[in-house]
């Protein structure tokens, strides 16, 4: 089924309800879960969950192996936009083993769903409001339970980006570590955005107006310039 996920509907919380996103370390190239042991903790996740509908695991759902042109196109359309699906959705982090610790892309998606966008950016999300459950498949495994939230949820932005570049989080391509970084620092922009042009639209539909304009403002002449985008900031 293809769904299309949104940032407004991210920060409403419109699919946490009916969707759920695993989180979890691919075990070898060809094959992420050889002993089926992540979808068994997925599928015992579901029976616990009958609410949930839809289910995202990046194995089956984005075009694996040789890929034809639309696939191509899916693939590389999808993929920048996977932090929406951590972001915005119920999240289920299945630990097989401690690599899940180790490896950037799995701390990136376990720092995203203790998250929350709000009019101040992303920030933590109260505990009894986490999207995030935490499922160790082995006995021994059990500390990190407690490790990922400890570690993540309460890690700012900046943090997250001091502790991600950090050489002993191991990535195959380096330059994701540059890329996803340099976008997680722009979604912060976007989502005060977001917020800021909604609060301005409740304005314009009735909301509370300034009964003055500034006087400064009132005292410009009719061909005055047009406000450049650091005065409309300024104005908000």
């Amino acid at each position: 089924i293809q769904r299309k996920i949104t940032l407004e509907g991210v920060l409403s919380g419109e699919y946490v309800p009916d969707t759920l996103t695993l989180s979890y370390r691919w075990r070898n190239k060809d094959d992420p879960d050889p002993d089926g042991e992540q979808l068994a903790a997925t599928r015992q996740h579901l029976r616990a969950h009958p609410e949930i509908k839809y289910v995202f695991i990046d194995f089956p759902c984005l075009p694996q192996g040789e890929r034809n042109a639309k696939d191509k196109i899916d693939f590389f359309t999808q993929l920048p936009n996977m932090y929406l699906l951590y972001l915005g959705t119920s999240v289920l982090v299945c630990i097989v083993n401690r690599e899940y610790m180790e490896r950037f892309w799995t701390q990136l998606e376990a720092w995203y769903s203790f998250r929350k966008g709000t009019e101040q950016g992303l920030v933590s999300t109260p505990k009894e409001q986490r999207r995030c459950t935490i499922v160790c498949v082995h006995e021994e495994d059990a500390m990190f339970e407690d490790d990922i939230p400890n570690r993540w949820a309460n890690c700012s932005v900046e943090r997250a980006c001091e502790l991600l570049a950090k050489p002993w989080v191991r990535v195959y391509d380096p330059s994701d570590k540059v890329v996803q970084l340099k976008e997680l620092r722009h979604l912060e922009f976007h989502v005060r955005r977001f917020f800021v042009k909604k609060a301005a639209a409740s304005s314009a539909g009735g909301g509370a107006r300034p009964q003055t304009a500034p006087a400064r403002m009132a005292e410009q002449p009719a061909t005055a310039a047009q406000p450049t985008m650091a005065d409309k900031v300024a104005r908000i």
